[in-house]
């Protein structure tokens, strides 16, 4: 109670507007987002998955709006996708410089690096191919804990063409 104080001393009615409140659904879903993207692991557990880890929420909750959506990405993690291949030629380049390097927590990193100097692209044209195999979708979580996440086995099936 010792907390509210200070808000129940600046109190005051003549602040308010006299107009009705006006409801805006996208504001209610801009704020439902910035909560779920600051949730803990341990305050959605019961909620999440099955097989979820604490590394796995933190990895995909920023990419999210309601709790439920995680199972999407989930599936791209952990699951079959359907991987976007439009160019085969650089997937086929980017899966055997991936089979090349040893995998870690930075594998991201390293692969795009090891794909720029490969290949010469940067920028989209380097990510976009990468990300849309890898994932089936356009957009999404950072890559870089998402494919640390999804494995290196997942990883090299959906790149092959």
């Amino acid at each position: 109670m010792t907390s509210a104080l200070p808000l129940i001393a600046s109190f005051d009615w003549g602040k308010f507007n006299k107009a009705n409140a006006l409801f805006d659904e996208s504001e209610l879903v801009l704020l439902n987002t910035k909560i779920i993207h600051h949730m803990p692991f341990d305050a959605v557990t019961s909620r999440l998955p099955g097989g979820m880890t604490a590394a796995d929420w933190e990895a995909l909750r920023g990419n999210i709006e309601r709790i439920d959506a995680i199972d999407g990405w989930w599936q791209v993690v952990s699951g079959d996708i359907a991987p976007v291949v439009e160019d085969p030629a650089f997937v086929a380049t980017a899966r055997a410089a991936l089979a090349e390097l040893p995998w870690s927590d930075d594998i991201w990193t390293a692969w795009t690096n090891a794909l720029k100097d490969a290949t010469g692209r940067k920028g989209k044209a380097l990510f976009m191919p990468l990300r849309l195999a890898l994932t089936g979708q356009p957009h999404g979580p950072e890559m870089g804990p998402l494919l640390a996440r999804m494995g290196r086995e997942r990883a090299l099936a959906r790149l092959e063409t």
